[in-house]
């Protein structure tokens, strides 16, 4: 992300990740409060992180929504 590199960041992230559209908005982002940067610095922010990948992924076609098919 930080080189701009954003198919690589959704291939990545879909890696470990099979819903980062969702989790990136409803999860309350714990890892952030427990971020060992958080004892010195600022915590790495990850759901933001996470929000981005998946919105350019929406824009870029890399996440589709696909209709239920009945």
């Amino acid at each position: 992300v930080y080189n701009g590199d954003w198919d690589n960041a959704i291939r990545n992230l879909h890696s470990t990740n099979n819903f980062p559209e969702f989790t990136g908005r409803i999860c309350p982002a714990p890892c952030e409060e427990a971020c060992t940067l958080n004892l010195e610095d600022i915590p790495v922010a990850i759901k933001t992180i996470e929000q981005a990948i998946a919105d350019k992924a929406y824009e870029t076609g890399h996440i589709r929504p696909y209709p239920p098919e009945r």
